[in-house]
């Protein structure tokens, strides 16, 4: 098929499509002819080189079935796939006859083959415009774009396992699937030595790059519009909106249906505009509004979203004078609510940590006095029942302790007066009485606490061992006796089993603990089962319990304040959350009721959330910019220029954004994060080899011959 390049008197050029025979001066008549006839007719000349798509289907007299299908889009459709097949074959014969040596029979071979499927090419091209199309000039045929649209697809696809990573990545591997996919469109015009095939491919490749790169943008903006649609489509629910918030809330350690009812409402707005603007919900930004809200906190822009650049903004503008002041007064305000909100929390008497200590020490052995007194009398009731004077059985003693003992092996470990004691009642040398029996009991128990080890185990024996006797002799005296030193045992039993599940009860007992270190021992450091126990014992002391729960706030506070005073104190997060931390929630929870220790939570949370600096920032802690900031307004000493010059001009360059700052919108909890893969590639994928066949008939103008 001959190709001619006509210029016309204007200085555009037409390439022509001609038939076998045609010569350069039918061409020129031809393109001539067009162009008269377009002048007449009224419709501009430079619609030649720049056609006008035509979509509909043009039905001829006498066509069949088969003519009007190939005259269709789907037709233009086939003929696009094919273009893919034409260039690829194209491209290798061209490819392979490069590469094979100069002058061999391998060289020639390849260039009767690329003659061949380029003549193959062209014939097939010139019956598409001629037999398929009608010779009807279709300009834009969307019909072969999409043809060549799809059939590139499966070559590009390699490329978009890259389109999860960031824009970078996907920009180069959409240029390289738009790249592949325009290299393998045909190069029709083959023959002009000004216009040689290589050059022509580079350029195909150029374009594609070029508008493959650009499809990661396009792909990203028609999928979020999308999303804004389906977004107005679906509506918002507000029921299921607080359900999907109470369960996502949950996660983050935050009860939704606990908060107020102007926070829920205010929540739900907010969750119902980010949506109707077609963004991604930040939950982590909501859940963090829900946390200032509830403790009566403003946030800022920053605070809330944590996004690195708000943040450094906000924190490195608050020094600067002027412009940062609104910014200093709200950390400033915001560092007050913080301790004001765990003053709230304090309960009890307000003691020191001294006064509490011995308060409750005092009412820990008021407890076990009571205990002790009632044991005792029990004891005094059984004596009585039997008399003091009863006799025991010194031989079934004698015989039961040394056997335990030996069985213990424990027979070397007896201190040497309870020894002597032993064989003096079983030779008859010491009365054998309930009186003498209490009495050692009584010596045995005074040691029991001072002595450890192998002793202390060789001293229960013996205890045990006189206990059992004394039981028997109530047995042996009737019912009323026995039934008083069951009494009594049992009780003493109680009590010896409460002091043993009483970490701090027993050290109280034992004088193991003195006021001073009573809430650090028990309550900062002590285990849960400690605080578990203390709590049982002080429930009938409800002013008590309340002070133990005041000094773990008083303990907090000092932590966060690094001991200063609430007018002076700088709240820390870090010290805060880590006291937090180190008293565990297994003794929060003992010690407070839900509400409270999510109060005491969310103070950790949002105070985290204003001075933690996300990865990222680069926050001027020493303040050095804001001194130069503030250096520069001072140096301005000639008249009238920092009035008239210097501060408008800063304050106008950043009042704007401090006020975004101070008065977050609902566009703080619309992160734009990534789009959904597959949403992705169902824009990026043809987007990325669309650009070269849509731009082919812009980019080559022609008047086409039949």
């Amino acid at each position: 098929m001959p190709k001619f390049e006509i210029t016309a008197p204007d200085g555009k050029k037409y390439r022509v499509f001609a038939p076998e025979g045609a010569t350069e001066e039918d061409a020129i008549g031809y393109v001539q002819q067009n162009l008269h006839t377009q002048t007449e007719s009224g419709v501009q000349p430079d619609v030649v080189p720049n056609p006008v798509a035509q979509t509909t289907t043009r039905q001829h007299p006498g066509a069949t079935l088969l003519d009007n299908l190939k005259n269709s889009f789907i037709g233009g459709a086939v003929r696009g796939a094919r273009d893919i097949a034409d260039g690829g074959a194209q491209l290798l014969t061209r490819g392979l006859e490069a590469v094979a040596p100069a002058g061999s029979d391998f060289e020639k071979f390849m260039q009767a083959e690329r003659q061949k499927v380029e003549g193959i090419n062209q014939a097939a091209e010139q019956d598409y415009r001629q037999n398929w199309r009608n010779g009807e000039d279709r300009g834009l045929d969307v019909g072969r774009i999409g043809g060549n649209i799809a059939a590139s697809i499966p070559l590009a696809m390699p490329f978009m396992a890259a389109q999860g990573a960031p824009m970078l990545g996907r920009v180069l591997s959409s240029a390289g699937a738009g790249t592949v996919g325009a290299a393998m469109q045909p190069v029709n015009d083959t023959g002009e030595d000004n216009n040689p095939f290589w050059e022509q491919k580079a350029e195909q490749a150029a374009i594609g790059a070029a508008t493959g790169a650009v499809s990661p943008f396009v792909s990203d903006a028609l999928a979020k519009g999308f999303s804004k649609i389906a977004a107005k489509v679906r509506g918002f629910n507000p029921k299921q909106g607080a359900e999907d918030l109470a369960v996502n809330f949950s996660q983050r350690g935050i009860d939704f249906n606990r908060l107020s009812k102007e926070t829920q409402e205010s929540l739900l707005k907010d969750v119902e505009a980010s949506l109707k603007s077609g963004g991604n919900l930040d939950m982590d930004a909501l859940a963090r509004k829900a946390d200032f809200d509830a403790l009566n906190i403003k946030p800022t822009l920053g605070q809330l979203t944590r996004e690195p650049g708000q943040f450094q903004f906000e924190q490195n503008t608050r020094g600067i004078a002027g412009s940062g002041d609104e910014l200093a007064s709200r950390f400033n305000t915001q560092n007050k609510q913080l301790i004001e909100n765990l003053n709230t929390q304090r309960s009890g008497a307000g003691l020191d940590r001294y006064g509490a200590g011995n308060q409750i020490i005092d009412h820990l052995k008021a407890i076990d006095a009571a205990r002790k007194s009632g044991v005792d009398n029990l004891y005094g009731a059984a004596r009585e029942a039997a008399g003091i004077h009863a006799p025991l059985n010194p031989g079934n003693f004698a015989q039961s302790v040394n056997n335990a003992l030996d069985n213990a092996m424990l027979g070397d470990a007896l201190p040497g007066g309870v020894r002597k004691a032993i064989n003096q009642i079983a030779t008859g040398e010491l009365p054998f009485t309930i009186q003498k029996a209490e009495q050692i009991r009584q010596a045995i128990n005074g040691q029991m606490s001072q002595i450890p080890g192998r002793e202390n185990v060789a001293l229960k024996i013996v205890n045990d061992a006189l206990q059992n006797e004394i039981d028997r002799v109530g047995d042996t005296l009737g019912q009323q006796a026995g039934d008083a030193f069951k009494a009594a045992r049992s009780a003493a039993a109680q009590r010896f089993s409460a002091l043993d599940n009483s970490a701090p009860l027993k050290s109280v007992v034992e004088g193991a603990v003195s006021p001073d270190d009573f809430v650090s021992k028990f309550l900062i450091r002590g285990k849960a089962a400690d605080v578990m126990a203390l709590r049982s014992d002080l429930q009938n002391n409800p002013q008590l319990f309340a002070e133990t729960k005041g000094q773990i706030i008083d303990w907090l506070k000092e932590k966060a304040l690094n001991g200063s005073t609430d007018e002076f104190g700088k709240f820390s997060q870090s010290a805060y959350n880590k006291a937090l931390k180190q008293i565990g929630e297994a003794k929060l929870k003992i010690l407070f009721q839900p509400e409270e220790m999510q109060h005491l939570q969310r103070i950790g949370r949002v105070s985290a959330a204003i001075q933690s600096q996300p990865v990222g920032a680069v926050v001027n802690n020493s303040g050095t910019s804001q001194a130069i900031a503030n250096l520069m307004g001072r140096m301005s000493g000639l008249p009238y220029l920092k009035e008239l010059a210097i501060n408008p001009l800063m304050n106008f360059r950043v009042q704007g954004q401090v006020n975004s700052a101070l008065n977050p919108s609902a566009q703080a909890f619309n992160r734009p994060a990534a789009l959904p893969p597959e949403l992705i590639r169902g824009f990026n994928l043809p987007l990325s080899v669309a650009g070269y066949p849509i731009l082919k008939p812009l980019l080559e103008p022609q008047v086409q011959g039949h």
